[in-house]
């Protein structure tokens, strides 16, 4: 588990890494809440939320900062999103884990935190009408959008505030890893999401 260790690290302590790519600068950005009201937290791809392959999190309800660390290729303009976390308890992490399953699959290019009925929200409107779903999509991430990546926050539920964090994955598409730190009382403290750039690996 040293990559689950460097990964949960790498918001905390690291501003650059060597790496076999060059020098990269880690840039940690928080970009908004995500408001979890069932108790279970789903991640996946939001392109395809219609297969209902999303790993899911067992989390106290609330409000819980996302955070994304961007990786800055020194000598280009290239910038990839390397990880995301969000953290649930701002104690010490006890033990590292995988979910079940340990990876999600992504086709479209994202990922996606959310709750579980915000999830199941988008699937119905994925199944009623794909295209102008992915329509709708690319117009929220395009208002972001800088090379080489984006996010956003969609409102899905007006009332209640409910939303969907979306962001790029490093090179794309791919299967990522999921890790989670837990607490003394193992809950989850903090989730990260592994987007494979290898900027965490010493050549």
């Amino acid at each position: 588990m040293d990559q689950a260790i460097k990964i949960l690290n790498v918001f905390d302590s690291q501003e650059e890494m060597a790496t076999r790519y060059g020098r990269v600068d880690l840039e940690k950005r928080v970009i908004d809440d995500v408001l979890i009201t069932t108790g279970t937290m789903v991640v996946c791809d939001p392109t395809f939320v219609r297969s209902g392959e999303w790993i899911e999190i067992a989390v106290s309800p609330g409000d819980y900062p996302v955070e994304l660390c961007i990786a800055h290729t020194a000598g280009t303009t290239d910038q990839r999103i390397a990880a995301a976390r969000v953290k649930f308890d701002n104690g010490p992490i006890k033990t590292v884990t995988k979910t079940t399953p340990p990876d999600f699959e992504v086709e479209g290019g994202s990922a996606c935190f959310m709750d579980k009925l915000i999830a199941q929200k988008l699937r119905n409107a994925e199944e009623k009408d794909w295209v102008a779903y992915l329509d709708s999509l690319r117009i929220r991430m395009h208002e972001r959008y800088v090379p080489t990546w984006s996010w956003c926050s969609m409102i899905i539920d007006s009332t209640s505030g409910e939303n969907a964090l979306i962001f790029d994955t490093g090179w794309g598409d791919g299967m990522y890893p999921i890790y989670i730190g837990l607490n003394a009382h193992r809950r989850p403290a903090v989730l990260v999401a592994d987007f494979l750039l290898d900027v965490f690996i010493e050549p």
